[in-house]
């Protein structure tokens, strides 16, 4: 095997372990309960508007348990999110196509002006 096939299979290694690491950590550790362990969204700190980001943590925390009403009232749009990046990634070529990250990013630009809205329905894509 050459040196450049195993230095990528060393880098893929490193990277499932320290993925599968965090997943372990987050699965033990409520992020809702200890909120000082995990980082804060600086855009939201900065501005106070929610960002299509907020509430991953907690969404990711509550799929792990098989909570996906909880996992869909942290952020509604991370489980579509998860869904269509393992579509993208089994069908490679939606990947390499300019209207999909358009519309990637129409979806999240909607959505993050629709979470901060002050009024029914649109109060619950607020993180919970």
């Amino acid at each position: 095997m050459s040196t450049k096939k195993l230095r990528c299979l060393l880098l893929v290694l490193i990277l499932i372990l320290t993925g599968t690491g965090l997943l372990v950590f987050l699965y033990f550790h409520d992020p809702s309960q200890q909120p000082d362990w995990f980082p804060r969204c600086f855009f939201h700190q900065l501005t106070g508007l929610y960002c299509p980001g907020c509430g991953n943590t907690r969404a990711l925390y509550a799929l792990l348990h098989l909570d996906w009403r909880a996992s869909l009232a942290a952020n509604a749009l991370f489980l579509p999110m998860c869904l269509t990046l393992a579509l993208c990634l089994l069908q490679r070529r939606l990947i390499t196509k300019a209207p999909f990250y358009f519309s990637l990013i129409a979806v999240l630009l909607l959505f993050a002006i629709l979470r901060n809205l002050p009024w029914e329905p649109f109060t619950l894509l607020a993180p919970h």
